[in-house]
């Protein structure tokens, strides 16, 4: 009897510690807190421009899925055509060399790249502009380029990112700076852009290596 009395008396003593500690909360002192925050803010401050970088990167590839497309369209032109690249086209004489490319892709959403801020479908806001130096001078409307008569077509510019300003979405060989040529190229993608080739390859350059040599614009056929 006395035995069981002691058993009763320890149960009751353990029951109540068990109830005291479930009901005691710890608190985290301001020290603690602000060690946490700081910690969180490290983090972010850490993993903020890693995010960004990977957003610009996601978007440079979409951009360049977009030109690989236009050199489909453009292939799929040349081959139509007897080996002719469209002309640059006007409201008069033939249409915008980007309307021939999408009888092929049938997708109006690749000529914009996603980095670019404004786009409609038209002469003056698409993202990509047309080499003028393919027809020779600009105002050329007689002269066609025969694809088998460029000798270095991995070397020349199709359609590269232009700066879809409003001033006819064709490029030239730049001026100084991406803002001051009337046909100039974009640098939306870490001070670079994408470009189509005659051949159909799509690769990445930055804007002074394609705005300083102009063999990748000029003498198409040398």
């Amino acid at each position: 009897m006395e035995f069981e009395l002691r058993y009763q008396k320890t149960l009751k003593f353990k029951y109540w510690e068990v109830i005291k500690m479930k009901g005691s909360t710890q608190r985290f002192t301001l020290i603690e807190l602000l060690v946490v925050i700081g910690i969180i803010a490290i983090l972010a401050a850490m993993l903020l421009p890693a995010l960004s970088k990977a957003r610009e990167k996601a978007k440079a590839i979409s951009c360049m899925n977009n030109l690989k497309q236009i050199g489909m369209g453009l292939s799929g032109y040349v081959n139509d055509y007897d080996g002719y690249v469209m002309w640059r086209g006007d409201s008069k004489h033939s249409p915008y060399w980007f309307r021939s490319i999408n009888e092929y892709i049938k997708q109006t959403n690749i000529f914009k790249c996603p980095s670019a801020s404004k786009f409609t479908y038209d002469y003056k806001n698409i993202s990509y502009g047309y080499n003028l130096y393919i027809q020779g001078t600009w105002l050329d409307i007689t002269r066609f380029l025969k694809i088998s008569r460029v000798k270095k077509p991995a070397r020349k510019i199709f359609a590269t990112e232009s700066d879809a300003d409003g001033n006819l979405d064709y490029c030239t060989l730049p001026g100084t700076t991406p803002q001051t040529s009337t046909y100039g190229i974009g640098d939306r993608h870490q001070d670079g852009l994408n470009t189509c080739f005659l051949d159909g390859h799509v690769s990445w350059s930055r804007w002074t290596e394609l705005s300083n040599d102009e063999d990748f614009w000029k003498n198409i056929e040398e």
